[in-house]
């Protein structure tokens, strides 16, 4: 199978890109671990492998809040 394919029916099986996919499951991690306070924002950035600056970005793209306001 090529990777044209496998993208396309992954695509097709989960609604999302395989990136797409990851990010989503890494944001909700990080979420997940600082919403109850096991962890503080730059070690959940951190924990799920993004750098503090662009886990801010995208956290606050995704669910539409600062990560900051979960602590």
């Amino acid at each position: 199978m090529n990777a044209r394919k496998l993208s396309a029916g992954f695509r097709g099986l989960y609604g999302a890109s395989v990136f797409g996919f990851l990010q989503e499951y890494r944001l909700k991690q990080a979420y997940e671990l600082i919403s109850t306070g096991d962890m503080s924002v730059s070690q959940a950035a951190f924990h799920v492998a993004y750098g503090p600056t662009h886990f801010a970005t995208i956290f606050r793209k995704r669910f539409g809040i600062s990560s900051n306001c979960l602590r």
